[in-house]
């Protein structure tokens, strides 16, 4: 399953905490948190974005997303994509 995660920092949270917490593993190292993140996105002035993540068990995500709860404020939605051909039949 797909979960678009959006996320705003909390106050008081400066921009150098969430990149600290947040930057990528080196080459080599293995980080759990990471598992199943497809992408992220942060916004301008880096304090809100967008993380899209693939796993299956809703209990996998919490265990990504519950690790940095006390720097941002999450609002995650499970996303399906459509298959976009048999809908645009009916616009011709």
């Amino acid at each position: 399953m797909i979960w678009h995660c959006h996320y705003r920092a909390n106050e008081g949270v400066r921009n150098k905490d969430l990149l600290d917490r947040f930057a990528p593993p080196e080459e080599g190292e293995n980080f759990e948190q990471f598992k199943g993140i497809k992408a992220w996105y942060a916004y301008a002035g880096l304090n809100e974005g967008v993380v899209i993540i693939d796993i299956e068990e809703p209990m996998a995500l919490t265990g990504i997303l519950q690790p940095c709860r006390h720097m941002v404020t999450w609002e995650v939605h499970a996303v399906q994509a459509l298959e976009m051909e048999p809908h645009l039949s009916l616009l011709r």
